[in-house]
């Protein structure tokens, strides 16, 4: 086993631009169900009020 909960942050270290990365590539992936239908994305978010404004990623 690991042990404890942070010796598993030891296992895989993410920079911060790649630990962005990730949370994007979910966020954009990710189906959200609001108004009865599937609607996917954080573009889907932006335009419901959820998130104010997104920005793509980059180093």
């Amino acid at each position: 086993t690991l042990g404890s909960r942070s010796s598993c942050r030891d296992v895989i270290k993410y920079t911060d631009a790649q630990r962005s990365r990730i949370v994007w590539e979910i966020l954009i992936r990710t189906p959200h169900h609001g108004d009865g239908r599937a609607s996917t994305g954080v573009l889907y978010l932006v335009s419901n009020g959820t998130y104010t404004a997104a920005y793509p990623l980059h180093d």
